[in-house]
């Protein structure tokens, strides 16, 4: 899962963040100074700024999910004799159920997100 945060958000902010200081310049009155007045006073050459949301919703979301996915697990387990294999049926069910889960997440993140 480390590798997922990395690759997905540490790797993206990371080359930004270098862009930002080394290749992006700002001007007084451009789009970026009125996006973010308070940081263009302390950085008048631009800087790479996030700003901090709320991550409640998709942490909710992708519990649930998570708790889903487990007991499906737990059903495999119980009803099948084991978490993998089983009828070609019930095996590529199981697949389809899971990407749609993960879809669903994706789905209700973006919809329930700040923006």
């Amino acid at each position: 899962n480390s590798v997922n945060v990395f690759l997905g958000l540490g790797l993206p902010w990371t080359i930004a963040a270098i862009f930002w200081h080394f290749a992006a310049t700002c001007e007084p009155g451009d789009r970026w100074s009125a996006t973010y007045p308070q940081q263009a006073l302390d950085y008048p050459d631009g800087i790479f700024v996030v700003k901090a949301g709320s991550l409640g919703s998709s942490v909710t979301i992708f519990t649930l999910c998570a708790v889903i996915c487990l007991g499906s697990l737990v059903l495999r387990r119980k009803f099948l004799g084991g978490e993998l294999g089983g009828p070609a049926v019930l095996k590529y069910g199981t697949a389809a159920f899971y990407v749609l889960l993960w879809i669903l997440y994706i789905v209700l993140s973006i919809v329930l997100s700040d923006d």
